[in-house]
């Protein structure tokens, strides 16, 4: 097989991620809160850092975001269905963010949203006989070429698409059976949010304005938690 220029670009991306990004795990306050604690912000830049120099025209990969959010073993689903959604799309509004302020052009970055409720932390609980702070969302990485090839073999990987050739993958399978002997779980469906178009930011609030003045990145994961809507917008439903 030839190495291509892309093969060769997310071989540097996996270096990149894996010297950079020191976890795929970020965390949030207690009690259903969708805002990032002030330790995980350093992961959260680190990984825009790191997709901001994949993301230019002359890049020859599709990239794909793919954020699981969790909440306590004792949610009930009402509660934990929107406070896992609202947790992962809080962390990619909050890379949004920060992509926008290095002029990076996240309209690029494909990102997907899943809420687990309390499913996973439930079946990573009672395997590990351990208390796990479940407050928390993970993050996936998936890079893809962007030369499809409608004869190319279908994957089992969740988030690529038929005819998409995998050539990098971060982060965990959480659905599959673990190491420590956790059960497989059904097969996520994700919910793609789509960014919103720059032109439209122009049509809400002042506040929107006013944000983007904002250079303090302590601050990032506060205002991205309240506009999750505004930088990323939920498209159709789609099952992989």
């Amino acid at each position: 097989h030839c190495i291509t220029p892309c093969c060769l670009q997310a071989v540097h991306l996996g270096i990149q991620l894996r010297s950079k990004v020191s976890t795929a795990n970020v965390y949030f306050g207690r009690g259903g809160s969708s805002e990032l604690r002030p330790e995980s912000l350093p992961t959260v830049n680190a990984l825009a850092d790191v997709l901001a120099g994949h993301l230019g025209p002359n890049s020859g990969l599709i990239l794909k975001l793919l954020v699981a959010g969790h909440c306590g073993r004792g949610a009930p689903d009402f509660i934990g269905l929107p406070t896992t959604e609202e947790r992962a799309g809080s962390v990619c509004a909050t890379i949004g963010e920060l992509l926008l302020r290095k002029e990076a052009r996240f309209e690029r970055l494909q990102t997907f949203i899943y809420g687990c409720k309390a499913i996973v932390t439930r079946r990573d609980i009672e395997e590990s006989g351990q208390e796990l702070d479940f407050s928390r969302a993970e993050l996936r990485l998936i890079a893809i070429s962007r030369h499809t090839d409608s004869s190319t073999p279908s994957t089992d990987c969740v988030g690529v698409c038929p005819g998409e050739c995998l050539l990098l993958e971060w982060g965990r399978r959480w659905w599959e059976p673990q190491k420590d002997g956790g059960v497989a779980l059904p097969l996520p469906t994700y919910k793609p949010l789509n960014p919103a178009r720059l032109g439209d930011e122009e049509e809400e609030d002042d506040e929107s304005s006013n944000d983007e003045d904002e250079s303090d990145e302590a601050e990032a994961g506060t205002a991205a938690a309240t506009r999750t809507a505004h930088i990323f917008r939920p498209g159709p439903r789609r099952t992989w």
